[in-house]
């Protein structure tokens, strides 16, 4: 991020908004160029609308800026920052109005999952009032933050978990909302006495956030070598304890799985006090997850098309077995039209944009042919 003209606070903001728009410079951050006053502007620029310098430079050198340039632009910079105060004001208070909102928007545009909307929304109001009865001094019945999902694959608990985590930081029971996921095997070392170092280095990435552990029962001394699992749970279980505040857990896995896990160590259940049970998606909610997958991807269903999907999804729904995959299996349904799609167009010299993008009935397969 540079200047080519005389830099001003507004022109440096111009940039600095521009840069946003950049997935590159949102993800790792801005190397700025220029003199020492036209770096410090883009510098306060750059940390308003949240975007991290990672180094600035006069030509090729990198180099630290002189504390009077610094100070000078600082001072041109709050004084913009002032004279603008009013409209900013209102920018921000309808930008984290619209935020707080896109994030239960979130939870509510998901397909299905009835029973956990409601779980879920329950979970938010309670800390939602424990954080105003903080504010006014009273007293609060802590119920616990971290919880359990249980239910077959496919059916959003991942989603769910990084829409709590978000509206958790919106509210105030997290500081940063990261979300920091994985399997309970890959808390699991290779040898003795080094599972806790594992455990307490995914522990510290996810302080501020949640820390989602999918097939969770994978620590359940009696699904590993039993030093191994109690090193696990004894571990994950002081640094809840350790940082209470600080970290929401979330284990997920199968119903009967997990509810063995919890019942092998005490400790571990008296901390998971909530537990949200996701459903199998019935037929309908199968053929919507479908349709959404065609409308992200730029793709349609003729009538053909969508009467052969629906049919699938019947038959997917009727012959489920105990560990369906529920989204996971509409998604090879999804993969597997593409190729039979691509089989039928490849040869064709002038398939249309129509073309391209539409599933006829013969792109759609047998139900027998996919993998659950």
């Amino acid at each position: 991020m540079n200047s080519a003209t005389t830099m001003t606070p507004d022109l440096a903001l111009t940039i600095a908004k521009a840069q946003l728009r950049d997935k590159s410079a949102k993800k790792h951050g801005l190397i700025v160029t220029g003199n020492d006053y036209e770096v410090s502007l883009l510098c306060n620029a750059a940390r308003h609308v949240g975007l991290q310098i990672i180094s600035v430079k006069q030509g090729d050198a990198e180099r630290e800026l002189t504390r009077a340039d610094w100070l000078r632009a600082q001072g041109e910079w709050k004084t913009y920052i002032n004279g603008q105060k009013t409209w900013r004001l209102t920018s921000v208070l309808k930008t984290s109005s619209a935020a707080k909102a896109d994030k239960t928007d979130a939870l509510g545009a998901l397909i299905g999952l009835d029973k956990v909307k409601s779980q879920v929304r329950d979970v938010i109001a309670l800390k939602k009032v424990e954080a105003k009865r903080q504010k006014s001094g009273l007293a609060i019945v802590s119920i616990g933050q971290h919880l359990v999902f249980t239910g077959n694959p496919g059916t959003g608990n991942t989603t769910d978990a990084r829409i709590i985590g978000d509206i958790y930081r919106d509210i105030g029971v997290l500081d940063k909302g990261q979300f920091i996921e994985i399997d309970g095997r890959g808390l699991i070392a290779d040898y003795l006495g080094q599972t806790a170092g594992k455990v307490r280095e995914v522990v510290a990435e996810a302080l501020g956030g949640v820390l989602f552990i999918d097939e969770a029962y994978a620590l359940n001394p009696t699904h590993t070598a039993d030093e191994y699992g109690r090193e696990a749970i004894a571990t994950l279980i002081k640094l809840m304890e350790d940082h209470r505040d600080e970290l929401v857990v979330i284990l997920a896995g199968y119903d009967a799985e997990m509810e063995a896990l919890l019942d092998s160590n005490p400790a571990l259940k008296s901390r998971f006090k909530t537990k949200i049970q996701f459903e199998d998606y019935n037929a309908d909610e199968l053929y919507r997850i479908f349709e959404k997958l065609c409308a992200d991807h730029q793709y349609q269903l003729n009538k053909g098309a969508s009467i052969a999907v629906k049919a699938v999804c019947d038959q997917l729904h009727a012959s489920k077995g105990k560990h369906f995959g529920n989204g996971r299996t509409v998604r090879n349904l999804f993969e597997r039209c593409l190729v039979l799609q691509a089989r039928r167009l490849c040869n064709q010299d002038r398939a249309s944009k129509k073309d391209l993008q539409t599933f006829i009935q013969d792109d759609i397969p047998e139900c027998s042919t996919l993998e659950w």
